[in-house]
């Protein structure tokens, strides 16, 4: 759940498109046991189980792409009054998993496996190298391909303030997962000088602090700054009365779906067209 919350924050965050990250559980909505059970119907964003990342995930990968396993080792742990069907649910999922690494290997270079466990389960198990060669049984040649990371977590007073090391495991996940996308995002270009830069400018409140970031950043004076926004927003090389008048919650309504307008905005401010700022953005990718 943890990386689909991440995948989820990559659009308000840095203005990605939901297809840059994604992310997909065995059981997709059964998972969660909510009350409006399965959301499918919703559109492809609510896509997220295992037989939707190989109809429409794997078809598309390329060398570039990376696919990332994370487990919570803590969460797999069979208590003894626990009956058989834990472990047939491991054994399936481990079968899938397999699968899919299988079909993906051809594919892409970059696989990885992150596992999150207490220290006892990860120093004396070795536990990535179980999963993949005595649970899953996986093929030597993929198995030496794949990236290994392996957090331990011990008792410490963080995780008796959080009631449990799985909490803390819970933590340490959302941070890893934040520092792999928002990586990703810094080398596409969506930070500069710590800032994120292709936020989308979805309310009143980002409108004005685009304007801020622009001329701070390009040092211009704020109406340069405004009229450059304007002009990516309206993709236009020319701002007339019309476009002036609007109101900006049609500048914002309009704004709301598109993507790099504060980049294009801050090339504009420096005099550059629509046509060379766009062409800019898209040698420096």
């Amino acid at each position: 759940i943890i990386g689909l919350v991440d995948a989820s924050e990559m659009l308000d965050s840095f203005g990605e498109s939901p297809k840059t990250i994604r992310s997909f559980l065995p059981n997709g909505w059964d998972f969660f046991n909510n009350l409006e059970g399965n959301l499918e119907s919703h559109g492809w964003q609510f896509l997220i189980d295992y037989d939707s990342f190989k109809s429409d995930i794997i078809p598309i990968l390329n060398p570039n792409d990376s696919v990332i396993f994370i487990r919570m080792e803590d969460s797999y742990s069979t208590k003894s009054n626990q009956d058989n069907n834990n472990d047939d649910t491991m054994e399936e999922n481990n079968r899938r998993l397999k699968e899919i690494i299988e079909l993906i290997e051809p594919k892409i270079s970059n696989i990885a496996m992150l596992v999150i466990g207490n220290k006892k389960k990860i120093e004396e198990e070795g536990v990535i190298d179980r999963i993949l060669r005595k649970e899953m049984k996986l093929n030597q040649v993929i198995d030496s391909k794949i990236y290994r990371c392996e957090v331990v977590l011990t008792e410490t007073s963080l995780s008796e303030a959080m009631d449990s090391v799985q909490s803390l495991s819970e933590l340490a996940l959302k941070l890893i997962l934040n520092s792999i996308s928002s990586g990703g995002c810094i080398q596409k270009g969506n930070v500069f000088k710590n800032r994120m830069i292709n936020m989308g400018v979805s309310n009143n409140k980002l409108y004005f602090r685009t304007i801020d970031m622009i001329s701070i950043f390009m040092n211009v004076d704020k109406e340069v700054a405004r009229l450059s926004l304007l002009k990516a927003i309206h993709e236009s090389d020319e701002i007339d009365d019309e476009i002036l008048n609007l109101p900006i919650s049609t500048h914002i309504e309009i704004a709301t779906p598109k993507e790099r307008i504060i980049p294009i905005a801050m090339l504009l401010s420096k005099g550059l067209t629509i046509e060379q700022a766009k062409q800019s953005l898209s040698d420096s990718s």
